[in-house]
């Protein structure tokens, strides 16, 4: 047996760790792409194709689908 056991104090930190590690809602997150925001959008004036930029990105150690480029083009980009 463990002395000065408390399992009421140990529930607690374990609880408030579990709150801390809990993820946000999906719409609250950063995308991996939002830091390249602004060449995203530049590359997509010039007519640049979706698979492209995923090309472009991959040289960049980014690593997503063309569909997921599209998506996120959609929320941030209006042109």
């Amino acid at each position: 047996m463990i002395k000065n056991f408390n399992a009421a104090l140990i529930a607690k930190s374990l609880k408030e760790e579990t709150k801390e590690n809990r993820r946000r809602p999906y719409s609250k997150r950063k995308s991996k792409l939002d830091h390249l925001s602004v060449e995203i959008i530049e590359l997509k004036k010039e007519n640049v194709k979706n698979s492209e930029i995923q090309k472009w990105l991959s040289t960049q150690k980014i690593k997503v689908d063309h569909r997921t480029i599209g998506r996120w083009l959609e929320k941030n980009y209006r042109g």
